[in-house]
């Protein structure tokens, strides 16, 4: 709005003075012929050569003035004209330029997407599944001289990405509290530990994990059976792998023991201990 009105204002200001100085211009070349009705009728009325040549010499003067202004009008025009099209030119090159950045962070988005893409889609996904039910081993202890009783439940790993897994860590246990605690490292002579190269597709069965336990009691069916008493048993394990390719993947599972199934299954706070990455 602001540059229409400066426009319009630069038009109308050269208009009047086109128009003043045209006026002067009329009324200078009129002198002449005025001061020549002013002479005495005395004086000859025949023209003389000079007269005439200062005539002539008055229209072209006027001639070469209108002349001149009309150069000037267009060369304002042309002026106005130019900065119209270079404001104009301006604009467009600035629009020209935020739509080239849009197209520029739009390109960069699809090209983080489409590698995202290809990266969920080409590396591997271990998944720890087909828990076992709980089992009680009975064995002898030599130290202590008596039978000593062993939980034990098992687990598979499998590998449903498209390219090898490489297991890096390994760590798992069956804990008796009131919520699960930490993990521990696997042992050098853990399955996993010896052979941490899954292929896509393959999968690892029967993966066994244990823990001592010796306040034992028996069930209705006469069943020896674990006492937890106010506790729970959980199991947790958690594997840290990675792709030939990609790196920092986890997988990790929680569970609680159900003693009315003989089994493991999650709990209310599975979402912590259960995950993918």
């Amino acid at each position: 709005m602001l540059k229409r009105l400066t426009s319009a204002f630069c038009i109308l200001l050269f208009a009047c003075w086109i128009a003043g100085f045209g006026i002067a211009v009329f009324r200078s070349s009129q002198h002449p012929k005025g001061t020549q009705q002013n002479k005495p009728t005395s004086a000859p009325e025949q023209k003389n050569q000079k007269d005439i040549g200062d005539e002539r010499l008055a229209d072209y003067t006027l001639l070469l003035a209108w002349f001149t202004g009309v150069l000037a009008v267009s060369t304002v025009g042309l002026w106005i004209v130019t900065w119209r099209g270079g404001d104009k030119q301006s604009r467009d090159t600035q629009e020209s330029l935020r739509l080239t950045a849009i197209a520029a962070t739009a390109a960069t988005a699809q090209a983080e997407i489409a590698r995202k893409a290809l990266t969920d889609i080409e590396r591997p996904y271990l998944f720890i599944f087909n828990v076992s039910r709980l089992t009680v081993e009975d064995f002898f202890d030599m130290d202590e001289e008596e039978i000593g009783h062993a939980l034990k439940a098992s687990y598979d790993v499998a590998n449903h990405g498209k390219i090898p897994a490489i297991i890096e860590s390994l760590h798992s246990n069956l804990s008796v509290f009131t919520d699960p605690l930490d993990p521990l490292a696997a042992d050098y002579n853990h399955p996993l530990v010896i052979a941490p190269v899954l292929a896509a597709g393959e999968k690892r069965a029967d993966i066994p994990v244990d823990i001592g336990w010796n306040d034992m009691g028996t069930n209705e069916y006469g069943n020896t059976v674990p006492n937890f008493g106010q506790h729970t048993l959980f199991l947790r394990v958690v594997i840290g792998y990675r792709g030939p390719f990609t790196r920092g993947h986890e997988t990790s599972i929680g569970l609680r023991y159900d003693e009315r199934t003989n089994r493991f299954v999650e709990f209310y706070t599975g979402e912590k201990y259960n995950y993918q990455t």
